[in-house]
């Protein structure tokens, strides 16, 4: 009886541990989180080229032409304040609540 628990325990972990995307498992595999996200204007919806996206550890992305940034080979557990700045000096934040190891996508709303 012992050992056909075990089996059907062992069973279940292998099940829930395998990924049929190799890069997503390699990700995962790595310990690393990924944050990808959208500026937006808070009043017209409009996207936000050229925003600077500053994370809680400092690090930072701009944003593309159409308000897309990407960070990669992040430390998953970070916390806190995700900040945007667009050129025009027009600021959003959002709050992270800790990174696990897979994608995640924001979007930030940036006003006056």
């Amino acid at each position: 009886m012992k050992r056909l628990v075990l089996c059907g325990v062992l069973a279940l972990h292998v099940a829930a541990c395998s990924c049929t995307d190799g890069d997503r498992a390699s990700r995962m595999d790595s310990g690393r989180a990924e944050l990808s996200g959208t500026v937006l204007d808070r009043a017209t919806g409009e996207r936000i080229a050229g925003a600077e996206v500053t994370l809680p550890d400092g690090r930072h992305a701009t944003c593309d032409s159409n308000g897309r940034f990407l960070l990669r080979d992040l430390t998953t557990g970070m916390r806190g304040a995700v900040t945007a700045r667009a050129p025009d000096g027009r600021e959003g934040r959002s709050i992270l609540r800790p990174l696990a190891a897979r994608p995640l996508e924001i979007v930030i709303y940036a006003g006056p």
